[in-house]
């Protein structure tokens, strides 16, 4: 099991295994902190696997200080290939509105399913 795609963007959609992103960043501008993101933002990952498994899915958005921003996604979720051995996908398209930063610095945005875990930076930065 892997991700094959893990990133933030403006807007995301899935429909029959297509994935279309619109604005993949890892950095957030503001003059002022804190801030509201009033536009709201998507996180989309697909998960490869071959094999069945049923575990937890959980999403979550913390600090530079481990805190969360927002209150973490726990999901349960299985998933069945459709055949045994055979490259399968599921695609996670999250969308998080009106997400307080109260400073600038790196936040960190988890996914962890299973024995799959996996973590990126988002970067919020004062605009110059």
């Amino acid at each position: 099991m892997k991700l094959s795609i893990f990133t933030l963007c403006d807007y995301a959609q899935s429909n029959n295994g297509k994935i279309t992103l619109v604005g993949a960043f890892n950095r957030i501008f503001s003059n002022n902190f804190p801030f509201t993101y009033q536009q709201g933002f998507a996180l989309v990952a697909r998960i490869l696997f071959t094999e069945p498994v049923s575990d937890s899915l959980t999403v979550s958005i913390t600090d530079s200080n481990g805190n969360n921003i927002v209150e973490p996604i726990h999901a349960p979720l299985t998933l069945k290939p459709s055949e045994i051995g055979r490259d399968c996908f599921f695609d996670c398209n999250l969308t998080f509105n009106q997400v307080l930063f109260t400073q600038p610095g790196i936040y960190q945005v988890r996914l962890k399913f299973a024995d799959l875990e996996d973590c990126m930076n988002l970067y919020v930065e004062e605009a110059r």
